[in-house]
């Protein structure tokens, strides 16, 4: 039984770690279509930042997948949130 136990904590970790290599492709894609546009071309809000973080995209997303204990579904929901 342990042993079932710990195959599943295996494909959920290996599920979760697929859901974040995933979304970094995704947001890396839209930040360089974001960096393409044109100084001026869309009205800044006070949510964004005038320089890119310390940490890349990939590295924020890894950090969250090894620190928050829930579910590869709600890491999803999450990181999607995040990229709007």
């Amino acid at each position: 039984m342990a042993v079932m136990l710990d195959d599943t904590a295996d494909s959920n970790d290996e599920r979760g770690r697929a859901i974040v290599q995933t979304l970094a492709v995704v947001v890396e894609s839209m930040v360089h279509a974001s960096d393409r546009m044109p100084l001026g071309y869309y009205h800044k809000t006070k949510f964004e930042a005038f320089r890119a973080p310390g940490i890349s995209v990939r590295d924020y997303l890894v950090r969250i997948h090894k620190y928050a204990s829930c579910s590869p579904a709600l890491k999803l929901k999450i990181n999607a949130t995040f990229v709007k």
